[in-house]
This record gives structure tokens, sequence and C-alpha cells, in this order.
């Protein structure tokens, strides 16, 4: 069809359903081409001309209805305007159709912005990618293509040609957590029997070295088990959902999972902010999470949330004591986020420890205010003669546009600096931070010997973080609850199985206990950041020895 300056045609072309291509109009993309072929305008010509007046009845309508214009339209011209209109047709249905081929059967492209619409479907067992890019420091192709046909072949149901194309991906780049847990669940599927489904609740799309490090720990546990021949025989598959570190994509996420009644258990979350907007919805739904969140409000919060990470409480008391015990100093200005529930709960357990064990808090800022100036808050803490500067980012978002200023800027004043968890990063390694202490919940050197880290570092020829033990060790906590039920065990006697005080579990350093609260008592390992020759930043974190103990 040939192109003209009609508003219909500019329509079409301003929507890119078409293109022009020498002077005629194309189809734009390849899949509207395949559903609105030429087939498709026949039949729907075919359907209108049947609903077409005779010229008798135009004739009597041009006499009895000076209203109606398209009657009036000689027939000859009939085809033109109905083409046209079939295609403007398109631009009403564009917004479904965009959303059908932007979240393809295996590509998931979406943002955590409420308007996408691809928000709704942040969840997989392998028929869909949900993320992006695996490879951490560079590309590869050949990877990609591998990983994007097992995925297709996965959403077809050729579980077997999955498998063996993931089995191809992970030869090209073995650290891909998310392309090792489509594999065993293709595997899975593959043998047609039943399996027990739990899901991981991750902050991909904002957080995506959290996310890969949370399912790093779950891939292992899950291929560990799967080729030892499952639970009683029954391998363990796993659903990955991304809450986007956003409180209303948890509670969605929720949600669908509660309803997904093959999903017996949670991992995750890993905000707390996010383990609190979604808890609810889980306890209503009958379904236990064990999340690596550490606000002390995660505390008795629900019978169906428990955490392998400590609370709060716990660091706040390690940093405090470290500060006033090995540093021997006893003035700190804290800087926080009044929004965060994980911040404000490491601020309150630290302020409160300090001035319990004869130290003072001369400052807090708050971060999230629209009036605070990194300069200014400087200038205060010098003026109240602070000696320590505790950091409390919630988010890596906020480490990187708040910490990273914080500390480019304390260069020249050199207060001793400490933080939360969080800070445990490579942004902050890459900056002039030598000695700052952080409070964390494992590290691979502090138990170099432990069959945990060897069999990590062999699956992903990398080393592997606390994020990673304490993902692993929630998912060992499911694995344990299942072996201990001879049949399939429904939601509700999972939760009283792991509430039980005779529950343990083995963990990636220690065993997995879970008290009345849902809370592991289980001690805090400080780091201090050190200078590493065999580092690329020409820095690492290295395990303190004197830790808090439980």
């Amino acid at each position: 069809m040939q192109t003209d300056d009609t508003l219909e045609v500019k329509a079409l072309l301003q929507s890119n359903l078409l293109v022009t291509e020498h002077g005629q109009l194309k189809v734009h993309n390849p899949i509207y081409k395949a559903v609105f072929s030429q087939k498709w305008v026949e039949e729907e010509l075919e359907s209108v001309n049947k609903l077409q007046p005779s010229p008798r009845d135009i004739e009597k309508n041009q006499t009895t209805d000076k209203f109606n214009i398209i009657n009036s339209i000689p027939a000859k011209f009939y085809p033109v305007p109905i083409i046209l209109f079939s295609l403007l047709l398109l631009v009403v249905i564009f917004t479904k159709l965009q959303e059908w081929i932007v979240c393809s059967p295996w590509i998931v492209q979406y943002d955590m912005q409420p308007e996408n619409r691809c928000i709704q479907k942040p969840i997989s067992v392998g028929e869909r990618i949900l993320i992006k890019t695996e490879e951490v420091s560079q590309e590869n192709p050949n990877f990609r293509e591998a990983k994007e046909s097992g995925v297709a072949a996965m959403a077809s149901g050729n579980y077997q040609v999955a498998v063996s194309y993931f089995e191809q991906a992970l030869r090209h780049y073995p650290n891909a957590p998310e392309t090792l847990i489509y594999l065993n669940n293709a595997r899975s599927e593959a043998t047609h029997q039943p399996t027990y489904t739990i899901a991981a609740a991750v902050p991909i799309s904002q957080d995506l070295a959290a996310a890969q490090a949370m399912l790093r720990g779950i891939a292992q546990a899950q291929d560990q088990l799967n080729q030892a021949g499952g639970i009683n025989g029954v391998p363990l598959k796993v659903m990955i959902s991304d809450d986007g570190d956003n409180p209303e994509m948890a509670k969605k996420i929720a949600s669908e999972l509660g309803e997904k009644s093959e999903v017996l258990g949670i991992v995750g979350h890993y905000y707390s902010d996010m383990t609190l907007a979604a808890g609810k919805i889980y306890e209503k739904n009958k379904l236990a999470t064990i999340s690596l969140s550490t606000s002390v409000k995660i505390s008795g919060f629900s019978d169906y949330v428990f955490r392998t990470s400590p609370s709060d409480a716990f660091t706040a008391r390690a940093l405090a004591n470290y500060m006033l015990s090995e540093w021997d100093e006893k003035k700190a200005a804290v800087l926080y986020n009044s929004k965060s529930a994980y911040s404000v709960s490491l601020k309150t357990e630290f302020v409160t420890t300090v001035h319990s064990t004869g130290g003072e808090v001369v400052a807090e800022f708050d971060w999230s205010e629209p009036n605070f100036r990194t300069q200014q808050a400087f200038e205060q803490a010098i003026e109240r003669d602070a000696q320590v500067l505790m950091l409390a980012p919630s988010t890596v978002d906020e480490l990187q546009s708040k910490v990273l200023q914080i500390v480019r800027r304390n260069n020249e004043e050199q207060l001793k600096l400490m933080g939360g968890d969080v800070v445990y990063s490579h942004e902050i390694l890459a900056q002039d931070v030598l000695g700052m202490v952080v409070g964390v919940f494992w590290h691979p050197d502090a138990d170099p010997n432990s069959q945990f880290r060897r069999q990590s570092e062999q699956l992903w020829g990398a080393d592997v973080n606390w994020i990673t033990a304490m993902a692993y060790d929630a998912t060992q906590a499911w694995i344990e609850a299942l072996k201990r039920h001879p049949n399939p065990p429904t939601r509700t006697e999972l939760q009283q199985t792991l509430s039980s005080p005779y529950f343990s579990a083995p963990g990636a350093s220690k065993p997995i206990r879970f008290i009345q609260t849902g809370d592991r008592n289980i001690s805090v390992q400080l780091v201090k950041v050190i200078q590493d020759d065999n580092s690329a930043v020409g820095y690492s974190f290295d395990p303190i020895s004197t830790e808090e103990e439980e």
C-alpha cells in the first residue's frame, strides 16, 4: 500500500506499527506481520463486506438519512476506508500487543515504574529471563545465545532440549545462578515426576548484585540436593521472582506466589521494607518465608516470617562495642535514612548501645531530608567533636548517591568509619576507606576450611559473600523441613516444622535454628578494610578475630 499524508497513515507511522519503504507502507514488526497478515485482512474485509448495504439500500438511505455518511460513499471506494479502519484498530490494541511483544515468552524487559505493564510478570521457573546480563564483568555472546535458546525451549515445553542448551550456556559461563536454577528446573520437568517448589524473592531490577548473591546460595543448595537424588527422591524446583526493592511490587509478588498452590515456601526478601510489606500477605496464604532482612521490626512480626540473618540489634551491638573498646573512641555521629525500616533499626540500636555503654552519639543526620547537605553534616559532626561516623544506608542506590559522597568528603577530615551490611560492597573498597569496619554475618576467610566455601568456589569459580551464605542457609532450612515429612506436606505443616524448638538444619558454617520470634541467634562477623595487592582495587575486607558472640 502506498504511503500518503492522510491522518490515518500519519497515526499508523507515529505508532511505529508501520514504516515507509520505497514509498510503500510496510509492517514494522515481524510479529505484527505474522498476526495481521494478508489472510487476516481478507477475512476482515469479507466479514465487513457482508455487512455492506446493497446499491438499492444505499439509494434508499441517501434519501431517508442524509446524515449517513458511510453509506453515501460510492461502493468502489469501500476497500480503502475499510483497510485503513482495520489498520487503525491496531492502534487501539497496540498497548496490549506491545506488552505481549516486550514481555515475550522467554525474555522479560521491564522496570519497576507503576505505569510499566510488564510489572505484572517478574516471575519465572525458566520460561523467561529475569536477569538480562548475568555476566559480572564482560558479556559472553555464546553464553547468552545458549541461555536464550534454553529459555525458549523451556517456554515451549521442550524440557530435554532446554537442559542441553542450559548445560551449554554454563560451560561458556559458569557463574550464572539464574541459569543453573533453570537447568535444574528443566531436568526436573524432563522426568515428568512430581517436584517440591519453593520461590526466591530477590531485588533483581534494583540491586542486581544482591539478587545474584542470593540466587547463588539458592542455586548451590538446589543443585547439590538434586544431584544427590532430591528429597526422598523428589527434586526441588525453584521459582524466581523480582520484588524490585519496591513495597508495592513485593505485595504483588507475595499475592501471586500465595495463589500458586505448588509453592510451599519462600526464600526472601532481602530488604527489610520488602519483608515487612509482604509478610502479612504470606501469612494470609499460610505461606512461610525465610528472609535475609535484619530490621528489629521483623522479630515476632508474623508466625510465618523467619530469617537466617540476625537482627540489627546484634550488628549495632558489635559495632558499638568495637568503637568503644577496640578504637577507644567515645563520640559518634550517625547518618541514616528515616524512611527505611532497616536504616532506622540499625541507627536506633546503635545509639541505644553506645549510650548504655558509656559513649555518646553527638549527632544524627537523616539524608532522606530534602535539605540534607554533606558539607553541613560534616561541619556539625566536627564541631560536636565526633570521632566516628556510623553509616546506615538502606540500598545500593543510597550507597552510591550518599555514602560515597560522604566517604570522599571524609578523606579530608579522617574520621573513623563504620557501617552496616549494605556498606559491604566493591564500591566502598574502591574508595580510600582503609580501616573502615563493617558488620556482616559470614566471611569466607573467617571459615576457610568450610565445605560450603570449597563447594561454592568450585561451582562459581569465584568467591561468595555473606548474602550467598545466608540464602544458602535459608534454602537448606526448607530442604530439611521438607525431608521431615515422608508425604508431601502442607504449607501449615512446614511452618510448624520450622517453628519447632527441635528443628535444626546444617548451614554454611553453623546450624540453622529459629527461636519463637522467627529470629536466628548467630554472631556478627566484623570485617575491616585492608590493603590487598591481589585485589583489583587494592583493598579488601578482612575478618576481625574479635567478633560479637551470641
